[in-house]
């Protein structure tokens, strides 16, 4: 289960909603950025992040900008799961390209997300 998941999402209110999806995991530790040169700012801090759930539509730095930037430097073992209100196939195929494990579409619901992450994770930890 994730110890430390890093969320990038520049909206207060989008970004509180995934507390409830994460209480379910035990010591649990959620770190937030609000675009992505904040984010890589601090995963160069805190390389053990588990998980990264990632918006596609932010200030400075734009989900697309930001994966192709991080997994380009060989960033390939944390996956990455882009939820986002964008639900056009084609920005969805772009995003998967870019190396995102997993594409959520808002209004998303949270037995949904919990799907979508104990599925990356059982895949990166297999026999947990």
């Amino acid at each position: 289960m994730p110890r430390k998941v890093l969320i990038i999402e520049d909206s207060r209110l989008q970004a509180k909603l995934f507390y409830p999806v994460f209480e379910k995991y035990r010591h649990c530790r959620l770190l937030f950025a609000t675009n992505g040169l904040e984010a890589m700012d601090i995963l160069s801090r805190e390389p053990d992040i588990d998980l990264i759930i990632l918006d596609l539509y932010m200030p400075k730095m734009d989900g697309y900008s930001f994966l192709k930037k991080w997994r380009k430097d060989d960033n390939t073992e944390i996956p990455v799961i882009v939820v986002s209100q964008e639900n056009r196939e084609q920005e969805i195929n772009r995003m998967l390209e870019a190396g995102a494990n997993a594409y959520v579409t808002k209004p998303w619901e949270k037995q949904t997300v919990r799907r979508v992450i104990d599925s990356m994770l059982s895949r990166r930890n297999p026999g947990n």
